[in-house]
């Protein structure tokens, strides 16, 4: 499985870029990756050819080591101590041995069980979306609403809360409810509203460049419903809501998986602008081949280049979202590879059954 990220983010790989190992090479580095996945601990040549089952000497399996650290596949933290994986060496692990196949039957049921429950509207299940997720990998997730700026309007609904105050409600395809409230110069009645919302349904329903091309006013022949549709376009002209969602749960799990302090309380400054991480996340699909991505500590923006994310879109008809978690460098790539491409694949069957 090759994962390739987005061709405009800044990758800094090493020189054991696109190099493919020959096959004892490969295993030592897979062990390698696994075993300091699994203990967090630097791995030395002698738990290497136990757990890799390798049928050749420590001499060589040493040289072996020593040569995929000249190739900048691990690297060696002291002197006395094992090897660990470099980024390029979980980026080959991840291309070249990382599966979504480890999903245990009773997992797969648990989730399939918590998209049965019934929610209101597309926040709530973004948001718990988001909130299970983080609980079941023990990673930060971030789910990305679909883009409204590119999602077909499905219906208008205009009303009054006063008689010179209007209320807007815009629903898209994907379930996204964007209001406004209109404070007008004057009173309107009932019947103005209704032929208003009769011309801007005829004209913005079915339309997928609703926020993004300038809005003409459509032609209605009575002036205070001309007057409310013309408001209600310049309203939707300056939609300060246009922007994907975001929501994230699971900053806790970060303190646990971080050895240092400091190095959370930056990544969590990093999570808290949201439109960087919305920018990064649709990047980084926008450039992926498959159903899963995976970002690796350098290949990232400067931003995230201590942590991995793996995300994966979800679709709804024509729009799509993302979903993903945030965690270290050293993370169980296969795991959660398996349950973000679960996830996703559950949230677009349950957003398509609510429609």
């Amino acid at each position: 499985m090759v994962i390739r990220l987005g061709r405009h983010l800044c990758i800094a790989w090493t020189r054991a870029e696109g190099r493919l190992l020959d096959d004892r090479r490969a295993a030592v580095l897979k062990t390698i990756v696994e075993e300091h996945v699994r203990s967090g601990q630097p791995v030395g040549s002698t738990t290497v050819m136990r757990q890799g089952c390798l049928d050749v000497s420590s001499a060589t399996v040493r040289n072996d080591m020593v040569w995929l650290e000249a190739e900048g596949y691990i690297s060696q933290p002291h002197k006395s101590a094992g090897r660990i994986p470099s980024d390029s060496g979980y980026r080959y692990f991840v291309d070249h041995y990382a599966s979504v196949d480890r999903l245990s039957r009773a997992e797969q049921r648990r989730v399939s069980r918590f998209y049965e429950r019934r929610f209101s509207d597309l926040d709530l299940i973004l948001d718990a979306t988001s909130q299970m997720l983080a609980k079941w990998t023990s990673l930060a997730a971030i789910v990305l609403s679909p883009d409204p700026r590119s999602s077909v309007l499905t219906s208008v609904h205009l009303s009054l809360l006063a008689p010179h105050r209007l209320l807007v409600v815009l629903v898209t395809r994907a379930g996204r409810v964007l209001k406004m409230v209109i404070d007008a110069k004057r009173d309107f009645s009932e019947k103005h509203l209704v032929e208003a919302e009769q011309a801007l349904d005829q004209m913005l329903v079915g339309d997928a460049s609703w926020l993004v091309s300038p809005l003409r006013p459509p032609k209605v022949s009575d002036s205070c419903a001309s007057e409310i549709a013309s408001m209600v376009c310049r309203g939707i002209s300056g939609f300060s809501s246009s922007e994907m969602e975001m929501y994230f749960r699971g900053a806790s799990f970060l303190v646990n998986r971080f050895g240092e302090i400091e190095v959370v309380h930056d990544l969590l400054d990093v999570l808290e602008r949201r439109h960087v991480v919305s920018s990064t996340l649709q990047e980084l699909a926008s450039g992926i081949d498959g159903d899963v991505g995976v970002g690796i500590g350098s290949e990232m923006p400067t931003e995230f280049q201590l942590t991995s994310v793996v995300f994966a879109p979800y679709r709804i008809g024509g729009d799509t979202g993302i979903l993903g978690v945030v965690g270290p460098t050293r993370m169980d790539y296969s795991r959660a590879m398996s349950q973000v491409t679960f996830v996703s694949q559950q949230l677009a069957n349950a957003l398509l059954a609510s429609d």
